[in-house]
């Protein structure tokens, strides 16, 4: 595959849009599956204002609501294209929104969890982000990140086009840095298709941190 191709790649996965997004959309849930679902089974979400940052197609949220009946859902998304996938796909009682990456829209104190799958490598500016988590979150908040390691992710070709690569040392130290303590992390193993469709054995991780 040329360089031009694993730029694309790295482009739709960074940002899905136009038709190819959709189609990446929909791969990213069929690679990252097992991580979303893994990543919601330690939501603790029920009852709670949630937010989602970096929904996707949002084809995962119909799960989450039957998991948490009770929680009060919101996803922000940098992607124009999947904040239009995601209001055909998901018709009622949630909220999509999309918002420029860095600043969260939504008042101080006011959400008991924010999650995210499979971003933290997008993140443009990770200290303010964190920051603005941090905000928005009630004193008895908690993140939830999940992402794959440097490890595994330092062996796909495309990552040398716009990835910020993390261990999970490196992403807790970001995150104790922003003010949040760590509760617990998950080491997992999966096997499934990666974004090239070839079989891959994945390492990723769980991150729950707190105020």
């Amino acid at each position: 595959m040329k360089k031009n191709d694993y730029e694309t790649i790295a482009r739709q996965l960074s940002c899905p849009s136009g038709q190819d997004g959709i189609g990446t959309g929909q791969q990213m849930q069929e690679t990252n599956g097992h991580m979303i679902r893994e990543t919601l089974k330690v939501l603790d979400a029920d009852g709670k204002s949630v937010l989602e940052l970096g929904y996707g197609n949002g084809a995962h949220v119909g799960s989450l609501s039957e998991m948490y009946p009770n929680a009060d859902y919101h996803g922000l998304e940098i992607s124009t294209t999947m904040y239009q996938e995601a209001r055909q796909l998901n018709t009622t009682g949630r909220q999509f929104d999309w918002y420029n990456g860095k600043d969260i829209p939504m008042d101080s104190g006011s959400l008991g969890v924010v999650f995210s799958v499979n971003t933290v490598y997008f993140w443009e500016d990770p200290t303010q982000l964190l920051q603005e988590i941090y905000r928005v979150l009630k004193g008895t908040g908690e993140l939830v990140l999940a992402f794959r390691d440097r490890e595994f992710m330092a062996s796909l070709p495309f990552v040398a086009y716009g990835f910020q690569l993390y261990s999970t040392e490196e992403l807790c130290g970001l995150l104790t840095t922003a003010g949040f303590k760590i509760r617990d992390t998950y080491q997992g193993t999966e096997v499934s298709p990666s974004i090239l469709q070839d079989m891959k054995t994945k390492n990723y991780c769980i991150i729950i941190a707190y105020k």
